[in-house]
């Protein structure tokens, strides 16, 4: 893990957690969309999600464990396309 990888984390939790302490504010910024209101209900509930996401991820890039989280999530993708790196 490099120091620049701690410190895309460290800025992916920041995001997160001002924008989870903001969220109307931030949200009030941008227009809304009728797709995102039709598929999460509101603007707030997607700022809400996308802002815990970036924390959680921000987090594993910090801890070192997104890189094997992101290879268990694709593995069996990679597989499918004649990857090597495919968790068994």
């Amino acid at each position: 893990m490099s120091i620049t990888t701690f410190l895309a984390g460290l800025a992916a939790t920041v995001y997160g957690v001002v924008t989870i302490k903001y969220n109307y504010r931030y949200t009030n910024m941008f227009s809304r969309s009728a797709f995102i209101e039709a598929w999460f209900g509101s603007m707030y509930t997607f700022v809400l999600i996308t802002s815990i996401l970036a924390c959680i991820i921000g987090v594993m890039a910090m801890t070192g464990l997104w890189d094997e989280f992101a290879n268990f999530i694709t593995g069996p993708i990679q597989g499918g396309f004649g990857g090597t790196n495919v968790q068994q």
